[in-house]
């Protein structure tokens, strides 16, 4: 199907932030290209076409016209089994001669699933592989149909809207048309993190922070139990931010113990307390990641990734740095499955000058 609508992109600031012993540093995207481009979702009709807008006028919500396409593009929550929404019909035709007053009203719809690739029913979503029929005034709300635990990936639904009049015969009617919406669901996110320093350790001097080759993160992103198109590479952008935590350790300021470190969980990092420290903001397209802190110590890393396609607080219920919508972040550990197991990154001193003097002299 070549549908002729596009969600418009909703991009995600980024913030960079310093905490007593946590500091974040922010990677944003600036890539030049559509992230939806292979992710064209939404009606088939675009919404902007006046006679889409007159049928459906009395179902807008809020008056939003492009009400369907924000939320065309969905978040995979696990811990819900998947995302659902209720697709809604207009009432009355979009006809070519009959419009405004002269429109009819619909007397039954029948739904259907076509699959993730539009093509072949299906029976899932709680529609039969023929279709689904809803009789206004027997299956009310015929115009409507709710679907849950939507899986990863593209779904296409359709619905086709019959005038029969009572009394006639349902084996000669007119041809019916159709419309089709297209939803995606962003498939999860596995991270891994490597890393590229030129010589494999992982330290520099701190007089080295600002050119420093040493200590490179890479950023890996896959696919969570899911194999279908578009690649992530090819159809998405995506946003990192990585945070780095210092030990805390008074006496030892090179502490690497594990109860050096403040114990930190990245699922309930509330930045948006933080004071700003707007030079912490790195901007790049790149999944890779090069430490500049100049402070003495040990450090641990983790990296947050987010997809951009679909902001977090598109429906109002958060702000870009609030964590209600947690399971839209996927987040890694440099070098180790948890904080734990997280590599220790030393950011070495630069000696001061020693100075010599005497005692015990005997001539």
């Amino acid at each position: 199907m070549d549908m002729k609508t596009t969600k418009a992109m909703l991009k995600l600031g980024l913030v960079g932030l310093f905490l007593t012993t946590f500091i974040t540093l922010a990677q944003a995207q600036t890539i030049d290209k559509d992230p939806q481009a292979k992710v064209v979702v939404g009606p088939e009709t675009p919404i902007s076409d006046a006679g889409r807008v007159t049928a459906i006028t009395p179902l807008l919500t809020g008056g939003n016209s492009d009400y369907e396409t924000l939320h065309a593009v969905l978040f995979y929550n696990p811990a819900t089994s998947g995302p659902g929404l209720t697709f809604v019909a207009s009432l009355v035709e979009d006809h070519d001669t009959r419009t405004g007053g002269d429109a009819l009203e619909f007397t039954m719809y029948k739904w259907s699933y076509m699959g993730a690739d539009g093509v072949t029913p299906t029976t899932l979503y709680g529609l039969d592989a023929g279709g689904t029929e809803k009789t206004v005034g027997v299956d009310d709300p015929a115009n409507r149909h709710t679907v849950t635990s939507l899986a990863p990936g593209f779904h296409y639904f359709r619905v086709e809207g019959y005038i029969i009049p009572e009394g006639a015969d349902d084996s000669e009617l007119c041809t019916v048309e159709d419309e089709t919406f297209v939803v995606y669901v962003l498939p999860p996110l596995a991270v891994t993190t490597t890393h590229t320093g030129e010589n494999g350790l992982l330290q520099y001097c701190e007089i080295d922070a600002t050119t420093q080759q040493n200590v490179q993160m890479t950023a890996t992103v896959a696919y969570d139990g899911y194999t279908g198109d578009p690649a992530i590479a090819d159809g998405f952008e995506l946003k990192y931010t990585w945070y780095a935590v210092k030990s805390e350790n008074a006496t030892d300021i090179f502490a690497d113990d594990i109860d050096d470190f403040p114990t930190i969980d990245p699922t309930k990092v509330d930045i948006g307390d933080a004071v700003a420290q707007p030079e912490a903001i790195v901007v790049s397209s790149s999944n890779e990641f090069t430490p500049t802190i100049a402070e003495i110590g040990s450090y641990k890393f983790f990296v947050e990734v987010e997809y951009t396609v679909k902001a977090r607080d598109y429906d109002g219920a958060e702000t870009d740095d609030a964590r209600k919508r947690v399971y839209a972040i996927y987040r890694q550990w440099f070098g180790g499955a948890d904080q734990d197991l997280a590599s220790v990154v030393f950011v070495t001193p630069q000696p001061g000058k020693p100075h010599i003097t005497v005692e015990g002299v005997t001539d």
